[in-house]
């Protein structure tokens, strides 16, 4: 258990919510059923670009980065009801899917967890200030990846946004 090197005391509450701490691929869980509804929006992207003052004017430069794509999935599932997929799928009504959901919850600590070290050298990100914990199931989720089904064999799978589907890992 990580020991903080602030002044203050851990609190009972942040020790158990530590103690039931999950790494996020430990909490993928499949969500099986039949799409009944695909709604799907486009998103457009873009990054601007400083170029900073040249003479008396300044300039900035916005560049179109490309789209993101939202799929919202109606399901038949007795719990999930609603699919939130970012990213791109030819999923239509009338597929069978599976779709991997993060059944986590973060949690807040009451005291920070501060790195070992001198404080010099902390960054912001260093400080554990959430923890994630294992969830319940909601009726709206979101989906790293999905897997269409035939026949009960995967024909297709499409990774969302937060999952790097090469290493099997989430991306946040």
């Amino acid at each position: 258990m990580p020991v903080n090197t602030n002044s203050e005391e851990i609190t009972s509450e942040d020790k158990e919510l530590l103690a039931r701490e999950k790494k996020p691929e430990e909490l993928i869980a499949p969500v099986w059923g039949r799409v009944t509804y695909v709604d799907s929006e486009s998103i457009p992207s873009s990054l601007t670009t400083d170029n900073g003052i040249i003479g008396p004017e300044y300039y900035s430069h916005t560049i179109r980065t490309g789209d993101s794509n939202r799929l919202e999935i109606g399901l038949t599932n007795q719990i999930v009801r609603k699919i939130i997929f970012h990213g791109n799928s030819p999923v239509v009504a009338g597929n069978y899917i599976k779709a991997y959901v993060l059944k986590g919850a973060w949690k807040d600590l009451k005291t920070p967890i501060l790195p070992s070290g001198p404080a010099a050298s902390w960054r912001d990100e260093d400080i554990k200030r959430k923890v994630l914990v294992e969830g319940e199931l909601r009726t709206e989720m979101s989906a790293l990846y999905i897997e269409i089904m035939l026949d009960e064999k995967v024909i297709r799978t499409d990774c969302g946004v937060h999952y790097d589907g090469e290493n099997k890992r989430i991306v946040f």
